[in-house]
């Protein structure tokens, strides 16, 4: 038996299909309220998270330059090995001359010392190998037992000294580490200075 609604159909006007319509957009969207509750959360929580996500990006360009580095003095010393001839990298803040006012972050030249007065001049026979540009938002300073403006890898591949490289990030003095170089010319990273020293970031 067929049912039939014999109920007339109701106006708009009188909470019909539009007014039904009208309730159930109403029912997904946000109030001023709770949109303003929305985003001061998402502000706090960004506040939050800002401060480690900066600490992980300053971390990677630590870990980039200490790279960037060691990479730099393992080239010198292989290249004096394989030529059996001095190679020496300097720093340098022009990228042309060899420079004992700069400061490591300057930048360095990697040359052949060709006439072994440990002093670039291009005019005595010199080759340039590699120019570095400066370091950004690093601190890079060297203390050694004898010259600190550069480091002279002889044709065995020992250099005329060691020292230790202190790399830090400026504005973030607990983020350092060190570049330890030994007189047979390997390298080392450590978390500390020579025999355990503490680091001491500028």
């Amino acid at each position: 038996m067929d049912v039939t609604d014999s109920r007339p159909p109701e106006p708009c006007g009188s909470g019909g299909y539009f007014n039904q319509y009208h309730k159930r957009s109403a029912n997904i969207g946000f109030t001023l309220i709770e949109l303003l509750v929305a985003l001061a959360i998402t502000a706090i929580l960004f506040g939050i998270g800002l401060p480690g996500i900066s600490s992980i990006l300053a971390t990677n360009r630590l870990t980039t330059h200490i790279n960037l580095l060691s990479a730099a003095m393992a080239y010198t010393r292989s290249v004096a090995v394989l030529h059996n001839q001095a190679a020496i990298i300097c720093k340098s803040s022009n990228g042309q001359d060899c420079d004992v006012k700069a400061k490591w972050e300057n930048g360095w030249i990697i040359y052949f010392d060709k006439d072994g007065d440990r002093t670039l001049n291009t005019e005595k026979g010199d080759e340039v190998l590699r120019v570095q540009s400066a370091l950004t938002a690093t601190t890079l300073r060297y203390k050694a037992f004898g010259p600190r403006g550069y480091i002279a890898y002889q044709a065995d591949g020992f250099t005329e000294t060691n020292g230790t490289f202190t790399l830090c990030i400026k504005n973030r003095p607990k983020i350092k580490k060190a570049l330890i170089l030994s007189k047979s010319g390997r390298l080392r990273v450590s978390q500390t200075g020579y025999a355990g020293k503490p680091l001491k970031c500028p």
